[in-house]
C-alpha cells in the first residue's frame, strides 16, 4: 500500500527553453545525419545529445562548418562515442 500519492513532474518554459536545441544546431545534426549512411545505428537519446553538443558550440562561437565536420570526424573514430568528446575531436 503507498504512504503517499504519486506526484507528476511538472516542467516550467524556463526549463524548457533551456534545455532546447536551437534551430541551427539541429539542422547540423540532421544534414550530418542524412548525408552519413552509418549514421541509422545511432539511438534517438544519442541524436538528442549530441544535439545539445552542437548546440553548445555553436552558442560558444563555433565556426558551423568545423562543427560539421567534427560529427564527420567524431562518427569515423570509434573511441570515442560519446557526444562529450565531439568538442576535441
Amino acid at each position: 500500500m503507498r504512504t503517499r500519492p504519486r506526484t507528476r513532474g511538472t516542467t516550467t518554459l524556463a526549463q524548457l527553453a533551456d534545455s532546447a536545441v536551437k534551430p541551427d544546431a539541429r539542422r547540423i545534426v540532421d544534414a550530418w545525419r542524412n548525408s552519413q549512411p552509418g549514421a541509422a545505428k545511432y539511438r534517438p537519446q544519442l541524436i538528442r545529445e549530441l544535439g545539445t553538443t552542437v548546440d553548445g558550440l555553436l552558442r560558444d562561437g563555433g565556426d558551423p562548418e568545423l562543427v560539421q565536420a567534427a560529427l564527420v570526424e567524431w562518427d569515423r573514430r570509434p573511441e570515442v562515442h560519446r557526444p562529450g568528446a565531439l568538442p576535441y575531436v
